[in-house]
């Protein structure tokens, strides 16, 4: 009697080895997708609060220099088309070295800062964008 020994194809075992790091990778692929859109979230929020900061430097910037006011001009209050984000905007007069003063000397500082939370970390995110104006 004349035995072949036919070795083609996969034993039980070469199988279930294949099986195993094949879903050890599927489950080490799908654990970095919520980091990854945690991340694109975070950078969502960064931008809306970079637009919104900018959006009020820009408004008030188009303002003469004497009827932009000195103080607290927006207080600390929600944002009504980005809910989730809060605006706080202020007007100081500072001197050539950026120092807060009390008298006008023909610069102002317009500070806004945007405050905001992600689902991600409940602390709460700050932006804060600055700029000056100056009598023309």
């Amino acid at each position: 009697m004349n035995i072949k020994n036919n070795n083609r194809g996969f034993s039980l075992l070469e199988l279930i080895t294949a099986f195993s790091i094949l879903g050890l990778v599927t489950i080490a692929l799908l654990q970095a997708f919520p980091f990854g859109l945690a991340a694109n979230r975070e950078a969502e929020n960064n931008s809306v609060a970079s637009y919104l900061a900018q959006q009020k430097i820009e408004e008030l910037g188009s303002v003469a220099y004497s009827d932009i006011e000195v103080g607290i001009i927006e207080p600390k209050n929600s944002v009504v088309t980005h809910p989730g984000f809060q605006r706080q905007s202020e007007v100081s007069y500072v001197d050539g070295n950026m120092t807060e003063i009390a008298s006008d000397l023909g610069l102002k500082k317009i500070s806004t800062t945007i405050y905001y939370t992600s689902p991600q970390s409940p602390a709460e995110k700050i932006y804060n964008l600055t700029t000056l104006v100056s009598k023309k």
